[in-house]
């Protein structure tokens, strides 16, 4: 071994100035007679480490030593992050495992060097993933639309998309063919594609700053230094340390414009008893947050009828929200208003401390022709925390409801300051929880999938675990927030599975806990929406389905149950069954096409279209829509008729209860009245498979062929099942 020079490391076997991860991190592979495993190296990277010899008389498949012989049926394993089990002669993927696999066993328990990149392969794709700060837990950073390799999506991408390669910030390309380098992260680190700053230091200093900023080092404001926040009307700052003196402050605008809390008006009218005619005028309330905004009325004079006779016009208020979560938004815009007015955001967010003794505003503003802002979202996050100053997120006027003041802490707090606002204290959630299987809460997934995976950061050093549930619904009050009687969960992962989860919305709540048992009362919440229905089906030229037509060109049409930046794609199957379900296998229809035309089909057929949808995961529904079309003329029907018993009985057993189906549901009967069924006169002529089920048989298939005005005579035997 050669050593290499100071300020190189070793990867891939030469001295490079910076390294690059060889493999995915706990990746298995064989290498002669034995086991290599993917290790980090001092570096940071990943890289092979040293051979392990298989035992006599084993070999190394698929990155494990085996029995030459083959292997023992039940018997389980790891293969790298991956289950399998042996089915007697070869080893089967039973699971992906979302974190890390350990003693033939999916485990939660992870330790991987923070920062670290692997490739994750949950939803049947592949994603990048990162080691979170901590080193307990992988956190999906992103999709890969061609593959992932070490630790980076490979191919094409999407121009200006940022990323980081180790400690450098790469940008794609114009022309989405690749990455090139942006700069190199070496004095600091590389976050979300950008090298974060060292530090900021500003004494009797004003700045205009908005968007997020990240720095390796502290955050000080002092002397009368101020940051206004520009026209977005946000700011957030990462950094291991923020300090603000007692003379230094942050402001944010009025142009917060959260559609969620904007107040409602405009020009309305109404009319009194006994007036024949409507008066109209201009009413707006304001907008809400941290409180909801009022109700605003305005009353009219209508007409004279014996007295005076007005009406009352309205406009509700705009709504709260947002209460019990980690997170902040901008304030809303009051009704009518053609610019926002709702107060801004100021989020500070210092991994050791923050020491806030100044002024923090995002206040709201005051409706010109329009309701008023409700005021802004500040959030103040620190694992030390100490405010002892002035934050102010008041609306910009009556009417409209204040915004939301969060300030959370992890091992010690200090709070005296003078705020302004609806206020929540609270012990940190996880700030960034992310799923790899389902990853954009904006999106909406299908119900086909096996589990859904989450993970975290922790989010002050010394939680001691969580509490968790998966509900419907954001909290609208203390006791929707997660507690004490919900479940335990000590890592910072968490793997639930179709069945945790129901169709539409779903939202999977996290509160820290300390180590004295105090429980947050500010919750983390990622939301997840899942759909269950397949495409409804229709056909312009045979809509009837019924009906018989003359035409052997079907033309097919379909609408999906969700937005389509929701599909992926179709798989469809035409065919003569009523119940089959396509798979990734079958015929393939991208998202944009909503139509498909079949020719040539013969007279006198059954036909059905099954289609299922793939959704941007790559997952499918349950389900499937199938839509019957009959191609005429209408051939003539016969019958099909006998009895049904047990296989091998003395006496026969007659089974009644017996389920029979031509062509998987096109018709069905069950056996009753001493086993016996009838199809009688209902089948149209031509060949068809005749299925017979009952629990605790196998199952009986059979072609048959019927003809016009004649029974088909068939006995049925079943054999009991192993």
């Amino acid at each position: 071994a050669i050593a290499c020079k100071s300020g190189e490391v070793c990867s891939g076997g030469q001295c490079v100035q910076s390294c690059t991860n060889q493999c995915t991190f706990g990746a298995t592979r064989c290498s002669g007679s034995g086991v290599q495993s993917c290790v980090q190296l001092p570096s940071g990277c990943t890289d092979w480490g040293s051979i392990a010899p298989c035992n006599s008389g084993d070999t190394c498949t698929g990155g494990a030593c085996v029995p030459t012989s083959g292997c023992t049926k039940g018997a389980r394993r790891c293969s790298g992050t991956t289950l399998e089990e042996c089915d007697g002669q070869s080893w089967f993927t039973v699971q992906i495992c979302p974190q890390s696999c350990a003693a033939a066993a999916c485990s939660q328990t992870v330790q991987c060097s923070a920062g670290a990149r692997r490739c994750g392969g949950a939803g049947g794709g592949a994603s990048v993933e990162e080691c979170n700060p901590s080193g307990t837990a992988w956190l999906f950073v992103r999709s890969c639309a061609l593959g992932c390799q070490n630790g980076l999506c490979v191919g094409g991408c999407t121009a200006g998309e940022r990323r980081c390669n180790g400690n450098v910030a790469e940008v794609c390309k114009s022309d989405g063919s690749g990455y090139n380098v942006d700069q190199s992260c070496s004095a600091t680190f590389c976050q979300s594609g950008v090298c974060a700053k060292p530090s900021l230091l500003l004494d009797n200093t004003t700045v205009t700053m908005e968007g997020e900023h990240i720095y390796a080092g502290d955050v000080i404001l002092k002397n009368n230094s101020q940051i206004n926040i520009g026209p977005s009307g946000w700011l957030r700052i990462r950094a291991q340390n923020i300090s603000i003196d007692a003379t230094s402050s942050i402001t944010a605008p009025a142009v917060g414009n959260f559609a969620g809390g904007a107040g409602f008006g405009g020009s309305k009218s109404c009319k009194s008893n006994y007036c024949s005619s409507t008066v109209s005028a201009t009413i707006y309330s304001g907008g809400g947050y941290g409180a909801a905004g009022t109700n605003a009325s305005k009353s009219l004079y209508n007409c004279y009828y014996s007295g005076s006779r007005y009406c009352t016009i309205t406009a509700s208020g705009g709504a709260a929200n947002g209460g019990w979560l980690g997170e902040i938004h901008v304030g809303s815009s009051g009704g009518g208003c053609s610019q926002p007015n709702g107060g801004g955001m100021i989020d500070l967010i210092a991994s050791t401390k923050v020491t806030m003794t100044g002024t923090l505003k995002a206040d709201g503003g005051a409706g010109s022709s329009c309701g008023n802002g409700s005021g802004g979202g500040v959030r103040v996050v620190a694992d030390d925390l100490t405010v002892d100053g002035v934050i102010s997120a008041v609306a910009g006027g009556s009417g409209a409801g204040n915004g939301r003041i969060k300030l959370l802490y992890g091992a010690q707090k200090n709070i005296n300051a003078t705020i302004s606002g609806v206020v929540e204290q609270s012990l940190i959630p996880p700030l960034d929880v992310r799923s790899s299987t389902h990853p954009d809460s904006k999106l909406v997934y299908n119900d086909g999938f096996e589990h859904v995976n989450v993970a975290w950061s922790k989010p002050f050093s010394n939680v001691a675990g969580y509490f968790y549930k998966v509900s419907s619904a954001l909290p609208t009050a203390a006791s929707h927030v997660p507690g004490a009687q919900d479940t335990w969960l000590a890592a910072e992962s968490l793997s639930l599975t179709r069945a945790d989860v129901q169709p539409g919305a779903n939202y999977v709540q996290l509160v820290g806990v300390a180590p004295n048992a105090s429980l947050g009362v500010v919750e983390a919440a990622f939301g997840i929406t899942i759909n269950d229905k397949p495409p409804t089906v229709s056909s312009s030229s045979h809509p009837a389905q019924s009906s018989w037509y003359t035409s052997g060109t079907v033309i097919f049409g379909w609408s999906d149950p969700v937005a389509a930046s929701n599909v992926k794609a179709y798989y469809y199957v035409l065919d003569q069954y009523a119940d089959t379900i396509p798979s990734k296998s079958a015929q393939k229809l991208p998202g944009s096409d909503k139509a498909l035309l079949v020719a040539n089909q013969p007279a006198g057929a059954i036909r059905f279209l099954h289609l299922i949808a793939e959704d941007t995961a790559g997952y499918l529904t349950q389900k499937a829509a199938h839509f019957r079309v009959q191609i005429g003329p209408e051939p003539g029907k016969g019958g099909v008729s006998g009895a049904i018993r047990e296989a091998g009985s003395t006496p026969p057993l007659l089974l009644d209860g017996v389920e029979v189906t031509l062509n998987r549901g096109v018709l069905s009967t069950t056996s009753a009245t001493g086993g016996q069924y009838f199809f009688s006169g209902t089948v149209w002529q031509g060949g068809w498979e005749l299925r017979a089920r009952k629990a605790g048989y196998q199952d009986f298939v059979k072609t048959i062929t019927v003809t016009a005005g004649q029974n088909t005579p068939l006995d049925i035997q079943l054999v009991k099942a192993p």
